[in-house]
């Protein structure tokens, strides 16, 4: 059966692509988790949960935080960040929904077959055509089960094919920002691995939820990101021979002069990583220019194994000062079901991510010796 390729928006940048089928396709949903980006001014963290668009699509899915993680109590009213919904219209293609997750009253949701042991609820809230889609996330501490390894959950019910404020669309994957207000993450270095339960609807016709077929999804974030650069000036002195044609007493003259050829160049190194891992696979843009306001880029570098570069830019402007600036930009990665570790014991453990990363050194200033 020849398949569609689509991409998700994730209002962040954050692409992946999503298989759809109008036939069944095996049940196989990832988890991305992506931390704000150092230096963004923001705590935010990005969950994406993506499900399959056949005729399995995902009816429950509990997400379990890494240990180091907490989530926090925000008064009711307070919004905590953005929402986006991704559902396959009948005709077919997909559209993308906005809104926003705010804070609830538990006892509103106290009847809810989520709810079991919540002690918060943040409501995701995303509009159609005026027709408000809410799926509420339901937050607990983790289970005995798995607190040697998780600090809280995060459940959501999804709304059933066919529910009246769907109007037709199947839902296919859910996005949610929080913030400082929700969640912390921790500062201490090393990997953290983010967990998802995800259950579908049975295939058939108005069928409840398929408890047999749940799987397990997981990304992994590493701590801390960081992208360094330092700058050095380095001075050639080449000795150049010039013939150089002079007039003596009305006379042409060449005569050959001993010079000295100055060239000045910024000998940039720098290091992008993930916690102790070097991001070899991601591709550096160096920009410069006289002032930081006009920076460009110059070059582009790739760094090694241990996430090490370095670059010689010659330096042509007569200001008495460049500056200089590394950045980086990072898709999802798939890094395949090898990379999964299943946690819940048979269960399996289909899928395994990091998060797309924008990173950005400081700016350096070098003086040039003008």
């Amino acid at each position: 059966m020849k398949k569609t390729w689509v991409a998700l928006a994730l209002g962040v940048a954050l692409l992946l692509p999503l298989p759809i089928s109008s036939a069944a396709a095996a049940y196989a949903p990832k988890l991305i988790v992506t931390p704000a980006s150092p230096g963004s001014g923001t705590a935010d963290v990005t969950v994406a949960l993506l499900g399959a668009a056949g005729e399995e699509t995902t009816a429950r899915s509990s997400v379990y935080l890494p240990l180091g993680y907490r989530t926090r109590r925000p008064a009711v009213g307070v919004q905590l960040g953005a929402a986006h919904l991704n559902a396959v219209t009948p005709a077919g293609g997909l559209t993308t929904l906005s809104g926003t997750v705010t804070a609830v009253a538990v006892a509103d949701y106290a009847s809810s077959t989520c709810a079991a042991g919540a002690d918060a609820v943040w409501l995701l809230e995303v509009t159609r055509n005026r027709t408000v889609i809410s799926i509420p996330l339901l937050v607990a501490p983790a289970a005995p089960a798995a607190s040697t390894f998780a600090a809280a959950t995060i459940t959501a019910c999804w709304p059933a094919p066919g529910a009246p404020e769907l109007r037709g669309l199947r839902p296919a994957s859910i996005t949610f920002v929080l913030g400082s207000s929700a969640v912390t993450a921790p500062t201490a270095a090393g990997t953290y691995r983010w967990r998802a339960q995800l259950t579908p609807f049975g295939a058939a016709a108005g069928a409840g939820e398929n408890a047999a077929g749940t799987v397990e999804a997981q990304s992994l974030v590493l701590i801390p990101l960081a992208l360094r650069l330092s700058a050095k000036l380095t001075v050639r002195r080449t000795p150049v021979d010039l013939k150089v044609t002079r007039t003596v007493n009305g006379e042409p003259l060449t005569v050959v002069e001993h010079r000295v050829l100055v060239t000045r160049f910024a000998s940039l190194t720098g290091s992008a990583t993930e916690a102790a891992t070097g991001l070899h696979n991601a591709p550096v843009d160096v920009l410069g220019a006289s002032s930081s306001a006009q920076l460009r880029r110059l070059t582009q570098v790739s760094p090694d194994a241990r996430g090490a570069f370095a670059t010689l830019v010659q330096i042509n402007t007569t200001a008495k000062a460049v500056t200089f600036q590394a950045s980086l930009e990072l898709e999802v990665r798939d890094r395949g079901a090898n990379a999964c570790i299943a946690s819940f014991g048979t269960m399996p453990c289909v899928s395994a991510t990091s998060g797309a990363l924008t990173l950005t050194s400081r700016a350096v200033r070098l003086a040039t010796g003008r």
